[in-house]
């Protein structure tokens, strides 16, 4: 608690792991919330991530899709690779974000492409209702994000 309230982001997400679990403090989701904000908001890559979860599930009372939909994304592009699987499914779905589905397909390949292998069989699904153009698009919008999106933590 004290090196988060030093600022320390990382002691700052494992206090909200923490408060999110209630391991060793008391299960507070609002302090979770408070806590993953104040890391994600330093660039740590896995508050993001689960501040994306926690505006997906509404941890705290915070549900709103296009803010989980906006963290997933910071959190994808710092390298997660759990949250280049969940924006593409937004993309994928049209939750929180425009439904696009070469979108989905690039981030679904491009986590696919780092091992995970769901997100691998996603873009294989996805891909089977591309037309020729639309999966050379997708395919050169995942050469793109290979080069710009770093292998995260």
């Amino acid at each position: 608690m004290q090196a988060a309230k030093s600022g320390l982001p990382e002691a700052q997400f494992d206090f909200a792991v923490l408060s999110e679990e209630g391991m060793g403090v008391p299960r507070d989701p609002i302090q979770a919330f408070t806590w993953y904000y104040k890391a994600a908001n330093q660039g740590f890559p896995l508050a993001a991530l689960n501040l994306g979860y926690a505006f997906a599930k509404g941890l705290g009372g915070t549900h709103n899709a296009i803010e989980a939909a906006k963290w997933f994304r910071r959190a994808a592009d710092l390298g997660v690779i759990d949250a280049q699987f969940n924006l593409a499914y937004l993309y994928e779905h049209g939750d929180g974000l425009p439904k696009d589905a070469v979108e989905a397909y690039a981030w679904y390949a491009l986590a696919g492409g780092r091992g995970d292998d769901d997100a691998r069989k996603a873009a294989e699904r996805i891909a089977k209702d591309l037309s020729a153009e639309q999966l050379s698009v997708a395919n050169l919008r995942e050469a793109a994000l290979q080069k710009i999106v770093p292998r995260g933590p």
